[in-house]
């Protein structure tokens, strides 16, 4: 079973650019390496970007993951529109609400019964 970031998925809807992240297991830093420049990727091609993050056997990020999500939620404070997080466990609800203060994108947690409801309200217009 993979560790960490597992696949990106870009689509391209009437409301922008949706970007799908799963996450496996535990994120560390070496994990941000490799889906960030991803992400920026898709910032220097769209105004906003919307993210839906699944979160699959999920057992938390490592403190240089927690560094590099605030680097770079700081430093794209307004091109995220809205995240939406899909987990199983009431600590991932908890770790969402942790890192609202950390982007101006409008934030939501689904639990994982509900990932059709999070991927119609990331789709919707506001």
């Amino acid at each position: 079973m993979p560790i960490g970031f597992d696949e990106i998925q870009v689509e391209k809807s009437q409301t922008g650019t949706i970007i799908t992240l799963k996450f496996r297991e535990k994120i560390d830093k070496n994990d941000c390496a490799e889906f960030v420049p991803m992400l920026e990727k898709q910032l220097d091609d769209s105004a906003t970007i919307r993210l839906l993050v699944e979160l699959v056997d999920f057992r938390g990020l490592t403190a240089g993951a927690v560094w590099e999500d605030m680097k770079f939620s700081t430093s794209h404070f307004k091109d995220i529109e809205k995240l939406a997080v899909v987990g199983d466990k009431p600590w991932e609800k908890r770790m969402t609400s942790f890192f609202k203060p950390f982007t101006g994108a409008t934030v939501r947690y689904f639990d994982l019964q509900a990932i059709d409801q999070a991927r119609e309200w990331i789709e919707s217009p506001t």
